[in-house]
């Protein structure tokens, strides 16, 4: 009985992560009249004493909130478009098909032992939850955060098929299975996409030295929600490529 209402439990999950991504497929219905504000950095730093000196006599002459200025601090700008980046998308889609497993192998690992099972449970859970913190706005501190935790699950994984676990949770070692290596091969794809994120939209500090007023926001930063019908061939090949994985591996490959 516990055995059917988890393999109910794994194509519910199914269903619900087919119909998410069916609705981030939806184009964008409406759209904001005007864009955010968005700051303009000073040119020169003689440009950044004149506003800070402006804004001293405004505060003084109690004028501050009609300070007048040819070039306005802020101004609207149109909304951004959707967000393409590749690497996003792939991590979005991998991460969720390595969940996908999780959730697969959940049953027989709970029969192994409830810790194994519980745990096998709570990272699909955060997979699933990252993914879906990761579709709605890429930051820094998610992408470390990913790119650690795919990198401890990989270690992991390699320790189950080489010595083991202490403590007797799992004394031998474990087999290595497709069902695993598709995991892994997903979670290493995570791995990259991160760095890949990390370099691209978050570079480097300026060097040291370099007036913070002048210091200009990180082009390219994907803020934006992610669009997935924005994605380009080559990210739609991976999706189909891991879908028809996560088929065959149901319909051939049982779970032990």
């Amino acid at each position: 009985m516990l055995g059917v209402a988890i393999h109910a439990l794994h194509l519910a999950l199914i269903v619900l992560g087919t119909v998410g991504v069916a609705a981030l497929l939806l184009p964008q219905l409406l759209t904001r009249s005007s864009g955010p504000l968005q700051y303009h950095a000073p040119a020169t730093l003689e440009e950044h004493e004149n506003r800070l000196a402006a804004l001293r006599s405004a505060v003084r002459s109690g004028t501050l909130t009609t300070l007048p200025g040819p070039a306005p601090l802020l101004t609207r700008v149109p909304p951004a478009g959707p967000d393409r980046s590749s690497w996003r998308f792939l991590a979005v889609t991998s991460t969720l098909a390595a969940a996908a497993v999780h959730v697969a192998v959940f049953p027989a690992h709970l029969r192994e032992s409830v810790l194994l099972g519980a745990f096998f449970c709570a990272l699909a859970s955060a997979q699933v939850v990252w993914a879906l913190m990761l579709t709605h706005r890429a930051t820094h501190g998610r992408l470390v955060a990913g790119l650690l935790a795919n990198l401890l699950t990989v270690v992991l994984w390699a320790l189950t098929r080489t010595l083991g676990l202490p403590l007797g949770l799992l004394p031998g070692r474990e087999p290595v299975g497709a069902w695993d290596l598709a995991a892994v091969t997903w979670e290493l794809v995570v791995v990259a996409c991160c760095l890949a994120g990390l370099r691209q939209s978050f570079p480097p500090p300026a060097p040291h030295g370099r007036h913070p007023a002048l210091q200009a926001p990180a082009p390219g930063t994907p803020s934006a929600q992610l669009r997935l019908g924005a994605a380009g061939a080559s990210s739609w090949a991976w999706v189909l490529a891991s879908a028809a994985v996560l088929v065959l591996l149901t319909a051939t490959v049982p779970v032990t």
